[in-house]
C-alpha cells in the first residue's frame, strides 16, 4: 500500500501520513519515550529529522536523566531551537566551498517553500558538513603562508590536526 492509498483509506493528509512514517527513523530510546507519552508526536517528529547519532547524543545528554541539563518538559518550539542551534549549523558560518551544498537535499534552504527565508540554509548532514569543514581547514593550513598554529588552536579536534601532523609539507612547522 502506498502513501496515497493510506491517505484515502484513513482520510488523512499526505503530510500527516508521511510525518507518521518518518517516526520510523526514531532510535529505540526516543520511540520508547513517545510510547510512554514522555514526549509528544510533534517533539518525536523533530527528533526524527536528525540522524541516529544526533538523536542518541540528545537523548543521552538531555532526556536520559533529570537534572540541570535535562530538556524534559520544554516546549516543542524551544526544543526545535536548541536542536537547530546545536546540530543544524548555518552554512553561512562556514568558509568552505558550498557549491555542492546548493543542490543537496540535506540543505534546509532546499526544503522551504519560499526562498526569501533569509538565513535558513542549514546542514542536516552533520558528518558531511564536519568533513567539508575539516578538509577546508587542513587545506588552508598547508597552503602558504602556513597557518598550522592558528588551525591547531582554532580547531583542536584530532580529525583536522592528524592530517596536518602527517602531511610532508607541514612536518616540523609550529
Amino acid at each position: 500500500m502506498d502513501v496515497k492509498e493510506i491517505c484515502s483509506r484513513y482520510g488523512k493528509s499526505e503530510t500527516f501520513v508521511r510525518g507518521r512514517i518518518n517516526l520510523n527513523k526514531l532510535i529505540p530510546e526516543v520511540a520508547q519515550m513517545l510510547e510512554n507519552e514522555e514526549i509528544g508526536v510533534e517533539m518525536a517528529s523533530e527528533f526524527a529529522n536528525y540522524e541516529d547519532t544526533i538523536q542518541k547524543e540528545v537523548y543521552d545528554q538531555h532526556f536520559r536523566n533529570e537534572g540541570y541539563f535535562s530538556w524534559k518538559g520544554i516546549k516543542v518550539g524551544e526544543f526545535k531551537k536548541r536542536l537547530y542551534d546545536k546540530y543544524m549549523t548555518k552554512l553561512d558560518s562556514y568558509s568552505f566551498d558550498k557549491t555542492e551544498c546548493a543542490t543537496c537535499g540535506h540543505n534546509t534552504f532546499n526544503q522551504v517553500l519560499f526562498t526569501d527565508c533569509g538565513d535558513c540554509a542549514g546542514c542536516q548532514n552533520h558528518a558531511c558538513m564536519q568533513d567539508k569543514n575539516r578538509k577546508y581547514l587542513v587545506d588552508r593550513c598547508i597552503e602558504p603562508p602556513h597557518r598550522i598554529r592558528a588551525c591547531t588552536w582554532l580547531y583542536s579536534r584530532n580529525s583536522a590536526i592528524r592530517p596536518l601532523s602527517t602531511n610532508s609539507r607541514t612536518k616540523g612547522m609550529k
